[in-house]
């Protein structure tokens, strides 16, 4: 018979090492060597990512241009049918229109049957202003240039296949909006697959289908070698503020999935976002999913692919456990009616008393309220020590791993705080009221994620089977050698196969700023843990608190031990110049935090109030603002074509110029302005407006474009142009940026020059 302590250390090292692999085979998979040519291989796929993310490559820059040449010439070397899918896309809204200028790429593979349906792969290949885009999407687009090279001596499937790599997704997934708006063959589509990223490593995660997905991912289990997926991510998806050109197509009622790898946020849509510093195993994982799909449906009739949607999950690593949504409420049924069965055995058997079974609901309250508090503290305090100059603040951004183990560390305390009484009491009577309490979670779960409740009643289901057969069998701790530690090991299985890799990757998607989704899982754990915890305590009775210590003091250490700001670690700076061509004038432009390299260049430390970037007298900011020397270049030109005036409307008709360097266009238009036709494309914007009409224009055509548009003749025939470049002109940095600094992303490295004219 086993003894107590040696059950408790073996239960230990068993929830350790099992909650390491579930983490570990979540992940992605090794990356095959270039060598093995019937795989397909990250190694090979990296010499296109080297290409398509050499350099920031925003649509309407040379380098977008340079992209786009790249990706064409190599489809058709490959044999593919390539057409570049371009013109003009507008949106509308009460005060301004948007265009933009589409350029999508749309390769084909021709299938041997033309009356099947067509699969679309689907990336995209434009980037964000300041990020090479290695991930996001050089991935996509790599992968399936790797995929298009392996399929060109491959026998033909029957089903067509696109390659469609779409433009400006980066700045509203304009390229998906257009080719749905605009490509004939749109109705022909049978399956869409899109490949995203929101980080630079990790499994590439099927996160999202579409409606009635039971085909789908029954068929995808059997296309990919690994697949990591669960019906809950979605509902996690749809609460955050992000969308993918799968969101153009999903009206269209395509059957599709979408997948993503989203480990390593720190890097999404950064400037060391590079080749360098993409994980292959994540870009291997891509690469498998789309030539496992590929080869799978290739040759399937994709007519009829709507099916019950699923309830589906990795209960480890990359098995995959598919079953009708139509079971869910059974099955919740059957986890109460299993309660239930469990209460009145036990209390038959004098081992369930109801005073304590409430105590162990009520402790579940405590605890979830204890650890929210001690968590929210905890977020509070690392707020206050964590200024962005600090160590902390970068290793947060960039190691936010090392943050999670000290909220593991609450959560050990809490459970240990507060279930340390009632475990050393009646514990079985304490589990069950602990379990009555997840068990009443799954209904608020049901209602708002309407997939999620599997998350809770599965393990719970398990957990209650193996609690009512120790029951039966009279099987205890006390009496039953390593029965009773098996049965244990069994209940804990699932939910640290399960619930380890999701919360995990709920950290990873809030990080420290949103952590409570992450402490949610983790009070999950906490039912389970009351058997475990009797056994234990019999290794010491402050093992489990002493170990909450122990994470959060490491998790500390890490944070402030590890490296700060380097050169794949920067720390973002904002600059920003600034050209007023009418006065002849120049600035610098800034209207975030000043930092010991941008503060060379606002050394009278003065903030201004101005509407030099918005165009916008209404939307002034308040900026730090220095004279700059005006930089020797030249600017957009424009020319008033023809004018004329009928029943008090001033008709215009505007041509406007840009230079190479162009990339984005604002214009502000008299009141009540009516913008009529953009580039040959009529806008239909008949609305009066009371206030001054604003047009942008993303990506500009460097031929130029024409702009119709009218307005009351009382309206002041003014009119405001701002160009935007990427770039601050270099020749003028008199400091340069340290190698450990880089742009931020957003609102910074932008060149403005703004210039005004009448229509007189």
């Amino acid at each position: 018979m086993l003894s107590k302590k040696l059950q408790g250390i073996l239960l230990f090292f068993f929830i350790v090492v099992l909650s390491i692999i579930s983490l570990k085979s979540s992940k992605a998979p090794a990356v095959i060597p270039a060598s093995e040519t019937e795989s397909f291989s990250a190694e090979r796929a990296l010499k296109h990512l080297e290409i398509v993310s050499n350099a920031p490559h925003m649509a309407g820059t040379p380098e977008h241009a340079k992209v786009r040449d790249y990706i064409i010439e190599f489809c058709e070397s490959r044999g593919l049918e390539v057409e570049i899918q371009a013109g003009m896309e507008f949106r509308k809204y009460t005060s301004n229109v948007d265009a933009a200028y589409v350029q999508n790429i749309i390769a084909t593979r021709k299938g041997s049957n033309p009356d099947s349906k067509t699969i679309l792969v689907t990336s995209h290949y434009d980037s964000q202003m300041n990020t090479a885009a290695a991930a996001d999407d050089g991935a996509g687009v790599a992968a399936s240039l790797e995929v298009i090279d392996m399929l060109k001596d491959e026998v033909q499937f029957e089903n067509d296949i696109i390659f469609l790599i779409t433009d400006l997704e980066e700045f509203g997934l304009w390229g998906a909006s257009y080719f749905v708006d605009n490509y004939e063959g749109i109705d022909d589509v049978g399956l869409l697959l899109n490949f995203e990223a929101r980080g630079n490593s990790g499994a590439s995660y099927s996160f999202e289908t579409t409606a009635d997905n039971g085909w789908m991912i029954r068929e995808f289990k059997k296309a990919v070698k690994k697949p990591i997926t669960n019906a809950l991510a979605y509902e996690i998806y749809k609460l955050m503020p992000n969308g993918t050109d799968f969101t153009e197509f999903k009206g269209l009622g395509i059957t599709g999935i979408n997948s993503a790898f989203i480990d390593g946020w720190a890097y999404y849509h950064s400037p060391v976002d590079t080749p360098e510093n993409i994980d292959l195993k994540s870009l291997q994982h891509h690469g498998d999913h789309i030539l496992g799909m590929l080869r799978h449906f290739g040759n399937m009739n994709l007519e009829n692919t709507k099916k019950e949607d699923a309830i589906f999950f990795n209960p480890i690593g990359g098995a995959l456990v598919i079953y009708n949504k139509s079971l869910d409420i059974p099955l919740i049924i059957l986890t109460v009616a299993l309660w239930f069965v469990c209460l009145f055995n036990g209390k038959n058997k004098s081992r369930i008393e109801v005073k304590h079974l409430l105590k162990g609901t009520g402790s579940m309250l405590v605890a979830l309220v204890v650890a929210m508090g001690l968590l929210y503290g905890y977020q509070q305090l690392y707020y206050l020590i964590s200024s962005p100059e600090s160590v902390v603040y970068a290793n947060n951004k960039y190691f936010m791993g090392n943050t999670l183990w000290a909220i593991l560390g609450i959560a050990l305390i809490t459970f240990a705080l507060v279930f340390k009484r009632s475990v050393k009491g009646n514990f079985e009577s304490t589990f069950l009221g602990a379990m009555l309490f997840l068990i009443i979670l799954i209904v608020p779960i049901k209602i708002f994620l309407d997939t999620g409740g599997y998350i809770l009643y599965v393990p719970i289901l398990i957990a209650l089977v193996i609690f009512l057969l120790n029951l039966i069998f009279k099987n205890k701790q006390e009496d039953s050698g390593g029965k009773y530690l098996i049965s244990q090991m069994l209940t804990l299985f699932i939910p640290i196969g399960l619930w380890i890799p999701m919360l995990y990757m709920v950290y990873i998607v809030f990080g420290i700023d949103l952590p409570f989704g992450a402490m949610l899982f983790m009070v999950f754990f906490f039912p389970f843990l009351i058997p475990a915890y009797k056994i234990l305590m019999a290794v010491h009775l402050k093992f489990i608190l002493c170990m909450g210590l122990a994470l959060l003091v490491f998790g500390q250490v890490l944070q402030f031990t590890a490296k700060g700001y380097t050169e794949t670690t920067p720390k973002f700076t904002y600059l920003n110049y600034f050209i007023d061509a009418d006065k002849g004038e120049a600035h610098w432009l800034n209207y975030r935090e000043l930092d010991d390299w941008n503060s060379n260049y606002f050394p009278d430390k003065e903030k201004k109030s101005t509407d030099a970037l918005t165009l916008n007298t209404n939307r002034k900011r308040d900026y730090w603002m220095q004279s700059a020397t005006v930089a020797d270049t030249s600017y957009l030109s424009y020319e008033i074509i023809s004018q004329d005036t009928i029943a008090g409307i001033r008709n215009i008709k505007l041509r406007v110029d840009p230079v190479e360097a162009t990339n984005s266009l604002v214009a502000v238009f008299p009141e009540k302005t009516i913008l009529k036709n953009v580039f040959g494309e009529p806008v239909n914007d008949v609305e009066s407006r009371e206030t001054k009409a604003i047009f942008k224009f993303h990506a500009v055509p460097k031929n130029g474009f024409e702009i119709e548009l009218s307005f009351p003749i009382e309206s002041e025939p003014l009119f405001r142009l701002q160009e935007v470049r990427i770039g601050v002109p270099e020749s003028l940095l008199t400091v340069k940026m340290p190698v450990n600094y880089a742009h931020h992303i957003y609102s910074s490295n932008e060149y403005f020059i703004n210039q005004s004219g009448r229509f007189e």
